[in-house]
Formats: C-alpha cells, sequence, structure tokens
C-alpha cells in the first residue's frame, strides 16, 4: 500500500504541476522520450553484521521512458515538469556469494528551470542546462523485505534539442538529455530499523521528440 500509495502521489504532483502550466502559458511543449537509466556510486544497501557485509542490492542499468512539459518564461528559459519510470532489475548479493536479479521499478518526478544557452529560433542545433528539485521512488520486488523511502532530490541536466523542420528549435525538434537525480537512499531493513540515509545519483540518459502544442509561432 505504501509503494502504491507513492507512485500514486508523484502521478497527481506531476499532473497538477503540468496542468497548471498549461492553463496559465502562453507556449506549451511536449517532450516524451526514451532512455536508459544508469545507476552510478555505491550499491543502494549494504547490510552488515559483526563487521561482515551478509547482503547487497545494486541497481541494473535499464531503459526509462519519460514524459516533458514545459511551459515558457521568456525566449531563453522554461520552467518544466517531469515523469520517469524504469522498469528495471536490482542485484541482491547474499553473503553465500550468490547473486540473483529481483524486479523493481524507478519512478522519477521533478519540477525545474530549463535555461537556453542558444537562442529559441536557431535553425540547426540549440543547447540548454536544467536544474530544481524531484523525488525518487523505488517499487517493486526487490524491495518487498526491505521497502525504500521516497527521497527528495536535487536534479541536475543539459541537452539539446536538432530541428526537424524549418521553424528551428520553435518547432517538432529532437531532444537529448542526460539528467542526475541525488537523492539521500534510505531503506527498512528486516529488523525494523532504517538504514543509515548516503547519497546516490540516479543518471538518466534519454532521446525523444519535442513538441509544440500551443503558442508557438
Amino acid at each position: 500500500m505504501f509503494k502504491q500509495s507513492a507512485v500514486r502521489s508523484a502521478l497527481v504532483c506531476a499532473m497538477f504541476v503540468v496542468g497548471a502550466a498549461a492553463g496559465a502559458a502562453a507556449q506549451i511543449q511536449f517532450s516524451p522520450s526514451l532512455g536508459f537509466y544508469v545507476p552510478h556510486g555505491r550499491p543502494l544497501l549494504s547490510e552488515m553484521t559483526s563487521g561482515v557485509e551478509t547482503r547487497r542490492k545494486q541497481a541494473v542499468g535499464a531503459p526509462v521512458f519519460t514524459t516533458r512539459a514545459s511551459t515558457g518564461l521568456s525566449q531563453m528559459a522554461s520552467l518544466e515538469a517531469s515523469l520517469s519510470y524504469s522498469p528495471g532489475l536490482i542485484a541482491v548479493h547474499s553473503a553465500s556469494g550468490r547473486v540473483e536479479d529481483i524486479s523493481a521499478g524507478l519512478v522519477l518526478l521533478s519540477a525545474r528551470t530549463l535555461l537556453r544557452l542558444t537562442p529559441e529560433t536557431n535553425t540547426r542545433f540549440a543547447i540548454h542546462v536544467t536544474s530544481g528539485v524531484g523525488m525518487v521512488t523505488r517499487i517493486g520486488s526487490a524491495w518487498s523485505d526491505t521497502p525504500a523511502k521516497p527521497a527528495f532530490a536535487f536534479v541536475l541536466g543539459g541537452g539539446g534539442l536538432a530541428p526537424l523542420t524549418s521553424r528551428g528549435t520553435t518547432g517538432i525538434a529532437i531532444r537529448f538529455d542526460l539528467e542526475d537525480y541525488l537523492s539521500w537512499a534510505q531503506f527498512q531493513l528486516e529488523d525494523g530499523t532504517q538504514s543509515k540515509a548516503h547519497p546516490y545519483h540516479d543518471l538518466v540518459w534519454s532521446l525523444g521528440l519535442n513538441i509544440p502544442l500551443k503558442g508557438s509561432h
């Protein structure tokens, strides 16, 4: 129930942000993308007994599906909301050395600003950087015995647009991004205690389309 509630909360928040932007903005853009989730850094969970590691859970790279919606603030800046889902696996290492891949899911939600480093009307290529805040939620069978707490995240990223029409980057364009969700992962252990929170990076590469929906000229 906790996991389902966290996912529903993430979906509701994303819909609220996007809906509010759509009602108030002069220009709306929609960006569906397909990419790859790249776990980075230390294992998500490492359980120790008498100084010996008895179990470790390490994320495995997997495809990720992302939807973004943005509203323009000026020619060089936008507000953007994103929602990503990755149906990945968690590699569980036991004390005996056995490794078992167990299904899991990753839900990433963010709200951030997008700053263009090249003019939006550029007909060849446009570069942007993003920064904001988000939430990381880990779900699935891999966490049934050690539930993961939804984690607040700082989000940093960058990417670009390659136009597909004569309208430049104000029209339909190919969009690619690299985003890093920095959060502090924490889990409820089998004995009921909480694991020590530690920083963790969730990297997402994505490639998709940037589609103007409203107010573009």
